[in-house]
């Protein structure tokens, strides 16, 4: 896994997750577009030469003078692949983690959870599902600490509510 743990891997599958929901649906190029921007090796500086533009969280353009000016290698700067398989498997089983969240989520319609609960879930379902290796105490708590970091007051008992029911449902041990 190199330098990431599966915890950044998850952090960075959530900003990620975050930034497509203001330019859903997103194109294939988006991924590489967000880890060439955000990720931890793109370098930027302000320059002198006159404004550029930039693009601002794929909403539009600003004008600026910032710009990249060092982008590393592949192989340096390649996306983690934990990243690329969470960020992948969330958006090809979209609907289906949507259908846990709606289902154990008690009065609550799911455009009306805040984005980063709703991607929260989304990801931590997806583990819950696909990642039998990794135990379901694992995926749970991190999303819960996640929950607390980024969410709202509320997130964490939010989030670890669903996910409770959730892991119950589909038979996962804690």
């Amino acid at each position: 896994m190199g330098k990431f743990s599966r915890s950044r891997c998850r952090e960075v599958a959530l900003q990620f997750l975050y930034q497509a929901e203001f330019a859903a649906p997103h194109p294939p190029e988006a991924l590489e577009w967000f880890w060439r921007h955000f990720g931890p090796l793109s370098i930027f500086r302000a320059v002198r030469t006159g404004p550029t533009l930039v693009p601002l969280k794929n909403l539009g353009f600003r004008v600026g003078p910032v710009r990249p000016i060092i982008h590393v290698s592949l192989k340096e700067g390649a996306p983690p692949a934990y990243f690329l398989e969470l960020v992948s498997g969330v958006t090809s089983h979209l609907e289906e983690l949507d259908v846990f969240i709606v289902r154990y989520s008690e009065h609550w319609r799911l455009e009306r959870m805040t984005i980063v609960d709703r991607n929260l879930l989304r990801l931590a379902i997806y583990e819950l599902l696909y990642q039998p290796n990794i135990p379901a105490k694992v995926v749970i708590n991190e999303a819960v600490e996640m929950a607390k970091r980024y969410g709202s007051e509320a997130s964490g008992g939010f989030i670890n509510g669903i996910l409770d029911q959730v892991r119950m449902s589909v038979g996962r041990k804690v």
